[in-house]
């Protein structure tokens, strides 16, 4: 089986999984699933967190030497 027939079998299997998890116990979780879900959902703000806190630093330099590149070949051009 291939890796991209992996992947959608997956994704098919965690949404009819999910559907029928949420039309089973709707609002009233038992007490493990209210903490898997809680301890989930503060993984995923970390890792939004570290995510946020990885790409601007990177944007920030990548920004600063594409102007930094623009402003030389501006000189460069004014010189001649």
């Amino acid at each position: 089986m291939s890796l991209t027939a992996k992947i959608l079998l997956g994704m098919l299997l965690g949404i009819i999984l999910g559907s029928i998890s949420n039309s089973v116990f709707q609002d009233n979780l038992p007490i493990f699933l209210n903490f898997f879900s809680e301890f989930i959902d503060a993984l995923g703000s970390i890792f939004l967190s570290l995510l946020k806190l990885l790409v601007v630093p990177l944007v920030c330099a990548c920004t600063y030497r594409l102007l930094e590149r623009t402003r030389a070949d501006t000189l460069g051009l004014f010189r001649l």
